[in-house]
């Protein structure tokens, strides 16, 4: 007689627990796995739905987060977190009066959470209430053992060269606390840089800068970029796109593609563009990612993205094209441009080629100095930017996005699209000149709102969110000058890396 064993079903609990270990990870395609696996056993689990919407945060589908945390808060109406999450997902969402009401909900569940008050302190300033923000820290960031990520706020808004000596010394102060979390280090680390640079303590400030990006561990994968880009490179040959099948042309005219590196003028460009009334800016969206990562699928074909489109046909390629389509122009059917500023998206203007022949790309450019030194200021997220951690694997992103832009400006001829290069220190030395040509470009009239893109009532969501509140200027043109010395690791591993 043979026995068959029959392993036992895992619990929700189970389920949870390996859900977050992978979350920790940022392994989201096994903690998303894991989650909906205990919703089929629990239906409206809260901790899989909040997992589920940290995870949706963490892809920037704030849309997804919202709804996924939205159903977590009905079964957790008392708990102050779960307030707090959403009060985050409705920021990304653009919608801070929405973060603010639930910030407060959970302020009268938990007083002085500090959690809550630093999302409502960012409400705030999204929702252009920069004095209530201030006053709102005063109260809280005041005390000798104020939160740190209260204080670093505070310090990052009110940081000048008046001000920077005394909160250099309480951001060195802080960090002499026992037990602070690498997140709280990190945030004063960032906070006392900026204060150094606000100071001229150029050698102090980048220490700090370094000091911070070494708090939360996220390799980089230098092999990994690599392959991705040889393998984009080897499928999108010349020879391929001369012959290729494409989608309908009518397809790819309404829309425009912002990509590159981070920190290279991509919101001022998109801010300009929204402030046009026949244009609208969709942000960083993930839905062109998103549609590559599902193309196999719906091609119903067993190779990856983008070996899945060899042989596919106009019409195919029509078909998935106007799919999209339809469903981005729910956002403003209105609007004759949609800007999207997935600066990622570099890695997919062949796909961009095939199936939106007509539409608009335009590549970010910036001194690299310039561009290592304000990624390393900037608290750019660990996990999605893990190249910004030390200056050789910046140097290496670098080159990698460079080498791809070089591949598809080679072969401009044979994409179909409008494909340009803005130098950053060109376009606002050339203020309303050069936001006239960006309009141009993209055939839209000129629109006196656009000069004034500062005053536009859409919330900022990046890191450039002070930047796109004030006119152009050419103040950070040459900041990276006080830091040659600093950079020249950066400097030397990317011309090596150029060759």
């Amino acid at each position: 007689m043979s026995f068959s064993y029959t392993p036992p079903m895992p619990t929700p609990e189970a389920l949870i627990h390996q859900a977050q270990a992978a979350f920790a990870r940022n392994a989201l395609d096994e903690c998303e796995q894991a989650c909906r696996a205990a919703l089929t056993l629990r239906r409206d689990h809260p901790d899989a739905l909040r997992l589920l919407g940290l995870a949706a945060l963490r892809r920037n589908n704030p849309d997804d987060a919202a709804a996924f945390l939205a159903r977590e808060l009905t079964q957790r109406p008392r708990d102050p977190d779960a307030h707090t999450m959403l009060a985050k997902a409705r920021l990304a969402q653009d919608r801070p009066g929405d973060a603010i009401t639930l910030c407060d909900r959970a302020l009268a569940l938990r007083p002085a959470d500090r959690v809550a008050l630093h999302t409502k302190a960012k409400a705030l300033l999204q929702a252009k209430r920069k004095d209530d923000a201030l006053a709102l820290l005063e109260r809280h960031a005041a005390t000798p053992d104020a939160p740190a990520t209260l204080l670093a706020l505070h310090a990052g808004l009110t940081c000048n060269a008046d001000t920077a000596p005394a909160l250099a010394d309480r951001l060195t102060a802080a960090l002499a606390r026992a037990g602070l979390s690498p997140g709280d280090r990190l945030h004063l680390l960032y906070a006392l840089g900026a204060a150094h640079h606000a100071l001229g303590r150029h050698a102090e400030a980048f220490d700090a800068w370094l000091a911070a990006k070494a708090c939360i561990p996220a390799p980089y994968d230098r092999a990994g970029a690599e392959a991705r880009t040889e393998s984009i490179i080897r499928f999108f040959s010349r020879e391929r796109l001369a012959t290729a099948a494409r989608a309908d042309r009518a397809q790819g005219e309404r829309l425009c593609f912002i990509v590159g590196m981070p920190r290279t003028g991509s919101t001022l460009l998109e801010r300009i563009l929204d402030a046009h009334p026949d244009a609208v800016g969709l942000g960083e969206s993930t839905w062109l990612p998103d549609l590559a990562d599902a193309l196999p699928a719906t091609l119903a074909s067993p190779a990856p993205c983008p070996d899945c489109l060899e042989g596919v046909g106009a019409d195919a390629l029509t078909r998935v094209a106007r799919a999209a389509l339809n469903t981005l122009s729910r956002i403003d059917r209105k609007a004759t441009l949609l800007v999207d500023k997935n600066l990622a998206n570099h890695r997919h203007i062949g796909l961009i080629a095939l199936l939106f022949p007509g539409a608009r790309v335009i590549h970010c450019d910036r001194d690299p100095r310039a561009v290592a030194l304000s990624c390393l200021m900037q608290n750019l997220s660990p996990l999605s930017h893990p190249y910004t951690r030390t200056l050789p694997d910046l140097a290496h992103a670098w080159a990698q996005c460079r080498r791809l832009m070089d591949h598809w400006l080679a072969l401009a001829d044979t994409l179909a699209l409008r494909l340009d290069e803005i130098r950053y220190e060109d376009f606002v030395a050339g203020a309303e000149a050069s936001s006239r040509a960006l309009l141009a470009s993209c055939n839209l009239p000129w629109h006196d709102a656009c000069t004034r893109f500062f005053q536009t009532d859409r919330a900022a969501r990046t890191l450039s969110m002070e930047q796109v509140r004030e006119p152009m200027h050419t103040r950070a043109v040459e900041r990276w000058k006080h830091y040659e010395a600093q950079l020249e690791p950066f400097e030397s591993a990317r011309c090596e890396l150029l060759g």
